[in-house]
């Protein structure tokens, strides 16, 4: 398991002039920091963005490579990278440096965090009961994930590394007491791992206003008018949910979150109210009920509704 996954794509146009008409085609090359999940659903999810929003003359190709950069410093090359796009978690530097598309890719799933711990250590994780019980332990986390930020803002303690395999290694040897992970992260980095000593804590929930965003270089409004253009009309026709609840990964995370309720703790960011923004905003996922425990809703009922509303 590596760090966080940070996604570029260049896109190179080639203009073909065939006897009848004019074809542009399009060549996007995803340079990412591992071939795993987060780049294959974000980039089958821009494909589909990108196909809503093609024009008839235009053909797109999607290629894949990898890279040896850490995030932020693939990140950095984005403005050097004319009609690029990578996709990261937001935060706010990234948003003033770059041009944000500021659609959660996962609907927010990547901002509702639960723990991998030792598995010895669920009984201290039972007697936590407020934020100020969590203040005194220490989290693990990557030394530019811009979930450090957030949780040291909130008086939590982080420990930090480059790397998400050191992480493991710092946490397996006490270093720090558990590891946050998106909902969709936790369990299949477990099932990774296949480590009997670490497990996913039972009770809590660290919720704030984050996920994955895709992103431009400055200035690029075209390209990122585009990618908007053709993530709205895919949320329009319901396949954007319609993908999003039918992904593998996403199916087996929210059935762990909501297998029972869980201790919910609001993480605001830069003194802005983590729940007033995630609460009745239809672009992230509605975990909570009045209560802010999740509640149990039926993702077949729910498939079901958007498959009669589209077909």
């Amino acid at each position: 398991m590596r760090s966080r996954p940070a996604l570029l794509l260049h896109l190179s146009l080639a203009l073909l002039l065939p006897l009848a008409s004019a074809e542009t085609v399009i060549t996007i090359t995803a340079l990412s920091t591992r071939s795993e999940f987060s780049g294959n659903y974000c980039a089958d999810l821009l494909q589909k963005a990108l196909t809503a929003s093609q024009r008839a003359d235009e053909i797109i190709h999607l290629r894949h490579v990898e890279s040896n950069q850490y995030q932020a410093r693939m990140l950095a090359n984005l403005n050097n990278l004319p009609n690029s796009v990578a996709w990261s978690m937001a935060d706010k530097n990234r948003n003033q440096a770059l041009m944000p598309i500021r659609i959660p890719l996962f609907k927010g799933l990547l901002g509702m965090r639960v723990f991998i711990i030792r598995k010895q250590d669920q009984t201290r994780f039972d007697q936590i009961e407020s934020l100020e019980d969590l203040q005194q332990l220490v989290a693990g986390q990557g030394a530019h994930w811009p979930d450090t930020h957030i949780l040291r803002s909130n008086g939590l303690k982080v420990a930090t590394a480059m790397d998400a395999n050191l992480l493991v290694k710092m946490l397996k040897a006490e270093r720090f007491d558990y590891y946050p992970r998106g909902v969709v992260e936790a369990w299949h980095e477990l099932n990774i791992l296949n480590d009997p000593t670490l497990t996913v804590e039972k009770n809590i929930l660290l919720v704030y206003h984050a996920d994955l965003y895709f992103y431009v270089g400055a200035g690029n409004h075209s390209l990122a008018e585009r990618i908007e253009r053709g993530l709205r009309q895919l949320q329009k026709t319901g396949e954007f949910d319609r993908y999003f609840y039918s992904h593998q990964r996403i199916v087996e995370a929210l059935r762990q979150l909501e297998a029972a309720p869980r201790r919910v703790f609001y993480l605001d960011i830069d003194g802005v109210n983590a729940r007033a923004l995630v609460e009745n905003n239809p672009d992230w996922y509605q975990a909570f009920s009045e209560d802010s425990n999740p509640p149990h809703p039926d993702h077949s009922d729910k498939q079901k509704q958007l498959d009669d509303r589209t077909n």
